[in-house]
C-alpha cells in the first residue's frame, strides 16, 4: 500500500525534473517510474536494471548517452554495456579522488568511464584524468561544458529577477544550493546554521535557497531556516 504521502512526494519529484526539462523544450518519451521515499542506493540499482532493458529491445539506440555522475546515470551505461550498446558519456572525467566526497557519485562516474565507448570531456583535465586512468585516447572528446552551455541557452529569457515567485528577489542576493547524499544529517545542520549566520551578519543581502524536495534535505532545511532571520 502507497500512502498519500508517498504518492504526493513521487508527484512532486517528477514534477521538479519535468521543470527543468520544459526550459529546453524536452519531452520525455518514457518514464521508468522508480522513484520512492527514501529509497536505498542499490534499491535505485535494482529498478534501473528490472525497467531499463525493456525499453532498450524495444527503441534498439546505436548509442546510450548518460549524463552526469548519478546511481540512475551509472547504471543504466552498466545495463547498456551488459545488452553491448555502446555508451556515450557526458561530462566525463570529473574527478574529487574521494570515493567519499561527492558520495556516491565520485564511484558512479569512475564505473561509467570504465564502460564508455565514448568519453565526452568538459575540460582538458578531465581529459587527462582518464589519460592516467588509462582509458584508451581515441575515446576521449573534450566538448565543453554543458552547464554552461545550459546557462548561456537560458539567460537571455530567464532571470531569478523575473521568474514568478512568492516573495519580491531583491538586486543584491545569494543563490544557495545544497542536495548531495553525503550531507544528510549533520551536514545539512551546519550548512543551515551557516546560512542563518550569514543572514544575521549581512542583513542587506538575500538568501535564497531552492530547497530539494527530499525529506532527508527538506525536514533539517525547513525546520532551521523555515521562520525569518531577525
Amino acid at each position: 500500500m502507497i500512502s498519500r504521502w508517498s504518492i504526493a512526494l513521487q508527484a512532486s519529484i517528477k514534477t521538479m525534473a519535468m521543470e527543468a526539462l520544459s526550459i529546453f523544450g524536452v519531452t520525455p518519451d518514457d518514464d521508468l517510474q522508480i522513484m520512492r521515499p527514501n529509497q536505498t542506493l542499490n534499491s535505485i540499482c535494482e529498478s534501473v536494471f528490472a525497467k531499463l532493458p525493456s525499453v532498450i529491445d524495444l527503441v534498439k539506440p546505436d548509442v546510450v548517452m548518460v549524463q552526469g555522475d548519478t546511481t540512475t546515470a551509472a547504471m543504466t551505461a552498466l545495463c547498456a554495456f551488459n545488452m553491448k550498446v555502446p555508451v556515450a558519456h557526458i561530462e566525463a572525467g570529473l574527478r574529487t579522488f574521494n570515493l567519499k566526497a561527492p558520495y556516491p557519485e565520485e564511484c558512479n562516474r569512475r564505473l561509467i568511464g570504465v564502460v564508455a565507448k565514448y568519453n565526452l570531456c568538459p575540460t582538458s583535465m578531465a581529459r587527462e584524468n582518464l589519460r592516467r586512468e588509462g582509458v584508451p585516447e581515441k575515446t576521449l572528446y573534450v566538448t565543453g561544458n554543458t552547464v554552461v552551455d545550459a546557462l548561456r541557452l537560458i539567460q537571455e529569457n530567464i532571470t531569478l529577477i523575473n521568474l514568478r515567485t512568492s516573495f519580491r528577489i531583491k538586486a543584491a542576493y545569494v543563490l544557495i544550493t545544497a542536495h548531495r547524499r553525503e550531507s544528510f544529517g549533520g551536514g545539512f545542520k551546519n550548512i543551515c546554521t551557516a546560512i542563518r549566520e550569514c543572514a544575521l551578519r549581512y542583513p542587506n543581502f538575500q538568501f535564497i535557497y531552492p530547497v530539494h524536495l527530499n525529506p532527508n534535505v527538506k525536514g533539517p532545511v525547513h525546520e532551521m531556516l523555515g521562520k525569518p532571520v531577525m
